[in-house]
């Protein structure tokens, strides 16, 4: 089952908010006020299905279209289609005229005394950067109050992750976190190119480079939309796959 979500990432979707976090067989749980929220971790089996039977109403968010045909016959189910981006990693090179811009941005911030660590210094650098990358890069893409990227970090949910910080002397300017496994999920990552540009790229590669060296082989991107969907697919080997976010209820 190719999907975003695993074990790992589905913890980029909790927040400050999120209560009675939980992992109950092939579904990932967590509580925001009065909402229940759950995503697949595998296959769902007859366990899951009863679990959710218990509540009324639930949302859902990266569901693989294998898990949507399994709880379609037991469920009233209010969908929306969406698309992740993946990238195949075997034989990932930036050579040739399509790819000039990427391999520009690598070969230019390459060229900078960027330090690349496997961890943050402290935890208020990650707080500094945020609040810098909200401020005068969320205002084009989204601004994100909801503290999930804190969240996580505060929480050292990504401890087990293949990780790359990107440190400009004792400034945190870029990080990206990936899973473990064959399979991976590109679960967070942010980077300042408003001030250095091309840095999304070569966090990107740098990552990726490091990631192929522990055996990822595939890195699901998460969902794409947009300008963030263009961005995504301009790296070579990529395609689509199909997931579902939304709600249902107990028919």
């Amino acid at each position: 089952m190719e999907s975003f979500i695993n074990s790992y990432s589905y913890k980029c979707l909790l927040g400050p908010q999120s209560k009675d976090i939980e992992v109950i067989g092939n579904l990932a749980k967590w509580r925001v006020n009065k909402k229940i929220h759950f995503s697949n971790l595998g296959i769902f089996d007859n366990s899951d299905i009863l679990y959710l039977k218990n509540f009324d109403e639930i949302n859902f968010h990266y569901l693989s279209p294998e898990n949507f045909e399994i709880l379609k016959p037991h469920f009233k189910i209010f969908k929306g289609k969406l698309e992740s981006t993946c990238i195949n990693m075997e034989n990932l090179t930036y050579d040739g005229r399509a790819n000039h811009g990427i391999r520009g941005a690598i070969n230019k911030n390459k060229k900078l005394p960027l330090i690349i660590k496997d961890n943050f210094d402290s935890f208020e650098d990650i707080k500094v950067m945020l609040d810098d990358w909200s401020e005068n890069i969320g205002a084009k893409y989204f601004r994100d109050f909801s503290g999930k990227n804190k969240f996580f970090f505060k929480n050292n949910f990504h401890s087990d992750c293949h990780n790359t910080f990107i440190y400009d002397a004792d400034k945190l300017i870029a990080f990206a976190s990936l899973s473990p496994g064959e399979y991976s999920s590109y679960i967070i990552g942010k980077a300042l190119f408003h001030k250095y540009p091309g840095l999304s790229e070569y966090t990107d590669a740098m990552v990726y480079e490091r990631a192929k060296e522990k055996g990822v082989k595939t890195v699901n991107l998460g969902q794409s939309k947009g300008n963030i969907a263009k961005y995504k697919n301009k790296f070579p080997n990529s395609y689509t796959i199909n997931h579902f976010d939304g709600s249902m209820e107990k028919q």
